[in-house]
């Protein structure tokens, strides 16, 4: 019989991208909070604070994100799409609202 085979989505390289960008910079981040924190020089650092790092890696909250099931990361992305369809109504709305009041003020002006 035919056997499924599994088809990389684009939505699946860019989580992995996301991955590996976020643990470079939260950990760069991180590196970068020490050595200020320290005077900014790494031989000050206690080592408590290195192996604390090493230990519990930083990772941010995109990093998470990129863990989510299929189905849930379809639902976020469906109420996402509404909101921006709601945000773009309300926009025309004040767009149409500011239009309308400098016609009264320009007619109020003549």
């Amino acid at each position: 019989m035919g056997e499924k085979k599994f088809k990389i989505q684009h939505w699946h390289i860019v989580a992995v991208m996301l991955m590996v960008y976020d643990t470079i910079v939260v950990n760069f981040a991180y590196a970068v909070a020490l050595w200020l924190r320290f005077d900014c020089r790494f031989s000050a650092i206690d080592i408590k604070y290195l192996e604390a790092w090493i230990a519990y890696i930083p990772v941010s909250y995109t990093h998470l994100r990129a863990h989510e099931t299929d189905s849930y990361l379809v639902c976020r992305l469906l109420l996402e799409k509404k909101k921006t369809k709601k945000n773009k109504k309300k926009i025309k709305k004040r767009q149409s609202n500011i239009e309308k009041t400098e016609r009264k003020n320009d007619n109020n002006n003549i």
